[in-house]
């Protein structure tokens, strides 16, 4: 079934529907973060080998790895969102500095965004609380 049409082919959009949309990006964001993983370690490994071997072979891959490619879906995660994610992630409390650490481990932009204006995480973080969608005890957060 095309995605870009399961919607209309239903009379009526369903939490259900809402529900699973958000367990399949959350799914595809581990699948990215793994992958970008992955692509660090071999990148590290390459810079290593590559010290060994003759300079003349000509490195492929790093033609066909689009900075695209590279990006998190977190990245277009409103951060309420990516924030409630990764305290749902957790097992147990988080403190500010996990959370705040955590939200820029799984997306570049919001990390560039908290890094230039860290106020702005804080503010959504305490309307998450105010909203009484984040229990907050101390300096601990976890997800109601």
């Amino acid at each position: 079934m095309n995605h870009d049409t399961q919607l209309f082919d239903r009379p009526l959009l369903t939490e259900n529907d809402l529900r699973n949309w958000r367990k399949e990006r959350s799914e595809l964001t581990a699948d990215v973060d793994k992958k970008n993983k992955r692509i660090e370690e071999l990148s590290k490994l390459i810079g290593a080998a590559s010290l060994f071997v003759r300079r003349d072979i000509p490195d492929e891959s790093e033609e066909e790895i689009e900075p695209e490619s590279l990006r998190s879906s977190a990245d277009e995660m409103p951060l309420p969102e990516l924030i409630l994610l990764v305290l749902k992630e957790a097992e147990d409390w988080k403190t500010l500095k996990q959370t705040r650490v955590g939200v820029k481990g799984k997306s570049r932009v919001w990390r560039d965004k908290i890094r230039s204006n860290p106020n702005y995480f804080y503010t959504v973080l305490k309307r998450l609380v105010d909203r009484e969608q984040v229990v907050r005890e101390g300096d601990k957060f976890r997800i109601k």
